[in-house]
């Protein structure tokens, strides 16, 4: 081969260094840029420029336009920049005699506190990451089951798997797969029915209790909705600031949405108020065939909450249930409470008096209508 097609030596990156980070000598010399150089991003006024097209087709500059006097480089939701904190920082890493290991050490922490913020709520629904958050605890969509709501075969195997740490069957039956088919025409029927903003939320894991874990459909703010009425009373009733929705997409063949709420509604929407820390559910039956839809309003109610995590917790660790406190929230649920299998293991016959309590808490939930 001759000289002229001889390839290159190689150049190692460490022969020559990179000079991007080097100001030119024009800019070292001209003091607005140094004064610049100075000052914190978000005082900086950002420019743009733009080109037209002139009459022949040429480019043509136009007068730059300022973009923003108040630019800011942190991404939405994150908090914003505290000069104080940013000295007394520099302060402990000037007198830190170790100032690499605490610049280590802090990127940790903030590292960890943006993922525990976050946590498992940035779950998207129904994806592998969700399911294996679900694995061994006893979720609102189980909560039914859990208490014998769904007979004596689905509470054995639900708990089965909670106990065992299994991963719940995927179900396959027509009628599940078509809740989720339709859980967003559903969505975007209430909130052109209600006018509220509906927002997608992931794993809601109870605070108290890293047992029990809640998935509502939606969450929305109820002061930003349409007026809403009672059916029956036509009393116009006030929704608080943060409210759960929950899709029950009507099984095929019903042309009509549900009359009522039922048992297995309550054991579910209440977990979920519980682990969000909401005091209000709407239900919404859906008929996509017919694009008709009832709601039903369903209050929190701490007395069964507090006997469905009790008996649930005594049968996962197979104890004898502790006498629980009654409460001043009702008295039919007070009756209830008091037929609990006080002093022995839970079990599906024994529940019975919960199941009752969810059936007598569904038929005081109000339909709702909403009205401009």
């Amino acid at each position: 081969m001759s000289s002229k097609d001889e390839l290159p030596k190689p150049v190692s990156c460490t022969q020559l260094r990179q000079q991007w980070g080097i100001p030119s000598l024009k800019a070292q010399m001209d003091p607005e840029k140094e004064v610049m150089k100075r000052k914190p991003l978000q005082e900086i006024v950002f420019e743009k420029h733009e080109a037209v097209r002139d009459q022949r087709g040429g480019r043509k500059r136009k007068l730059p336009s300022e973009v923003s006097q108040n630019y800011t480089s942190r991404t939405t939701g994150e908090p914003a920049i505290d000069s104080e904190q940013i000295k007394d920082l520099c302060s402990d890493l000037a007198d830190s005699k170790c100032p690499k290991v605490l610049t280590h050490v802090l990127k940790l922490n903030h590292i960890q506190n943006k993922e525990n913020a976050t946590d498992t709520n940035a779950f998207v629904q129904r994806s592998s990451t969700w399911f294996n958050a679900r694995i061994g605890k006893i979720t609102s969509s189980k909560a039914s089951a859990a208490i014998g709501l769904l007979g004596r075969r689905e509470f054995e195997e639900t708990w089965h798997c909670i106990k065992a740490k299994k991963q719940e069957p995927q179900k396959y039956f027509v009628n599940f797969e078509r809740g989720i088919l339709f859980e967003d025409e559903a969505a975007t029927f209430f909130e052109k029915e209600s006018g509220a903003v509906l927002k997608e939320c992931g794993l809601y894991p109870l605070k108290d209790d890293e047992n029990y874990a809640a998935s509502p459909d939606r969450i929305f703010d109820g002061k930003m909705c349409k007026r809403i009425f009672e059916r029956k009373t036509e009393k116009e009733i006030t929704l608080p600031d943060f409210c759960l929705l929950e899709i029950e997409t009507r099984a095929k063949g019903n042309s009509d949405p549900l009359a009522a709420v039922t048992g297995c509604h309550v054991s579910q929407t209440q977990l979920q108020m519980k682990c969000t820390e909401a005091t209000v559910c709407i239900l919404e039956s859906y008929v996509p065939e017919t694009k008709t839809a009832k709601y039903f309003k369903i209050n929190r109610n701490d007395s069964f909450i507090s006997s469905l995590i009790h008996i649930c917790n005594a049968f996962l660790s197979n104890s004898n249930l502790c006498s629980l406190a009654q409460t001043s929230c009702s008295n039919s649920s007070n009756k209830y409470i008091q037929n609990l299998p006080i002093g022995k293991v839970p079990n599906f016959e024994n529940m019975l008096p919960l199941r009752q309590m969810a059936k007598d808490i569904a038929k005081a939930c109000e339909e709702v209508t909403f009205k401009n």
